[in-house]
């Protein structure tokens, strides 16, 4: 790890950034950005001691704002790349530039550059990412939206509109406000939505991660109550049952199952509560879904995405309604895995914020339903009854202090956790 900045090297850089001189702001930032790379360091990954230290500069934030703002196309793009590598998987970064006066006004003027529109897009998607305030801010901003939604519309580059849907997905799953503002922006559902299906002829040339990202959008959308009114229409039925209904694509590999998961969990969102008995989903889209499931419990990603119980448990709950789902997702293991979830600690129900190791507690209301669903059938019944789980915590070995369902099931009833009123059959025991 290099040598911590000198506090007047800084300075001297920030000074330049904020001095209106486009040559002299370009070259700061082209100063700035190897003491954020370490020379040394594999795949240009930034050293964390300096993304700690040198985002924890006001001066220098400003003036990256300043430059972001006003500064020439070259400046303005290697800001961006800067902006990126401060905010790689660092929380307290994305907390602090997102506070910065102007931030978010250069991201959306960086929008109407071609050249900027796909680093922009991935700064305002890090921004975006676990944060309610940045993305209070992204709501409040002018035209951000809709210069997103134009960056799609014009067919560009493939990893320009890849970057614009991850944007987008991550402004989705921040939160119901900024949901709605998504939806109310003209033409951008339209857009997404034509992303989610198999490119036509004479279509630009786009990667599956743009389709699984245009997917998850959809996906992140209809995690939100107040919004699953506005994508219960026929176009989004349209798009999505093409792609949960189609044959595997091996080239693909597990970007098609993930499409097809997330189209069935949109589905079983957006579907009446009469329609779910007789929503079957094959067997390995559901196999899918709990493999997110146990991506999600153990920290793990798929696809190279990240998963959150809060967004699997509902879909799950809903799924079983059917007799079908209930067959295949008990085969899978869904009833040792939904008790693994109840024994996990509780935390806020918000998805954004879920902790590590833990389950939010409208979720374990929904791990309780789905259990109860699958206890009404004999076959599923039986496979509740022999579950035996370890310990919280429990060091491996020791089976004989290995829980049953019905022990954990009635320590959850006993702590009052929600959902526990659900009913289950005592004969399962």
């Amino acid at each position: 790890i290099p040598n911590m900045v000198r506090c007047a090297d800084v300075a001297n850089l920030a000074a330049r950034m904020l001095s209106g001189d486009a040559t002299a702001s370009l070259k700061a930032v082209e100063d700035l950005m190897p003491l954020l790379v370490c020379s040394g360091s594999s795949n240009g990954i930034p050293v964390p001691a300096r993304q700690d230290e040198l985002g924890a500069i006001p001066e220098l934030l400003e003036g990256l704002s300043n430059l972001l703002r006003n500064g020439c196309c070259d400046g303005r793009y290697l800001c961006c790349l800067t902006l990126s590598y401060l905010l790689h998987c660092h929380t307290p970064n994305i907390r602090l530039v997102g506070k910065t006066p102007g931030i978010f006004e250069g991201i959306s003027e960086a929008l109407c550059e071609p050249r900027l529109q796909g680093t922009a897009c991935g700064v305002l998607s890090q921004l975006a990412f676990g944060d309610r305030e940045n993305g209070a801010r992204i709501s409040e901003t002018r035209f951000i939206l809709d210069r997103l939604t134009a960056v799609l519309l014009a067919g560009g580059k493939a990893s320009d509109m890849q970057s614009a849907t991850c944007a987008i997905s991550n402004c989705a799953a921040n939160s119901p406000e900024l949901a709605s503002r998504i939806i109310s922006v003209p033409g951008l559902l339209e857009a997404v939505l034509e992303l989610c299906g198999e490119p036509k002829a004479g279509d630009p040339e786009r990667d599956s991660r743009t389709r699984v990202s245009a997917i998850g959008c959809i996906d992140n959308l209809s995690y939100h109550q107040e919004v699953r009114s506005l994508l219960r229409t026929p176009e989004v039925l349209r798009v999505l049952a093409p792609v949960l209904e189609a044959r595997w694509d091996r080239s693909l590999g597990d970007s098609f199952r993930v499409m097809s998961a997330e189209s069935a969990m949109v589905i079983s969102r957006l579907a009446l509560a009469t329609e779910l008995p007789l929503f079957r989903v094959e067997g390995d889209v559901l196999r899918t879904i709990m493999r997110c499931l146990r991506c999600a419990m153990d920290g793990e990603q798929l696809a190279a995405f990240a998963w959150r119980l809060g967004e699997l448990l509902e879909p799950v709950c809903r799924l079983t309604s059917n007799i079908y789902n209930c067959h295949v997702l008990s085969a899978d293991g869904a009833c040792r895995d939904l008790v693994r979830v109840l024994q996990m600690p509780e935390c806020s129900d918000d998805p954004m914020t879920t902790l590590s190791g833990h389950a939010p507690s409208a979720g374990k209301a929904h791990c309780v339903h789905a259990l109860a669903n699958l206890a009404a059938h004999p076959a599923c019944r039986a496979a509740l009854a022999g579950v035996r789980v370890p310990p919280l915590g429990a060091p491996p070995g020791g089976r004989q202090a290995w829980q049953s369902a019905a022990g954990v099931l009635e320590r959850f009833s006993a702590e009052g956790g929600v959902g526990a009123g659900v009913q289950l059959d005592a004969g399962i025991w």
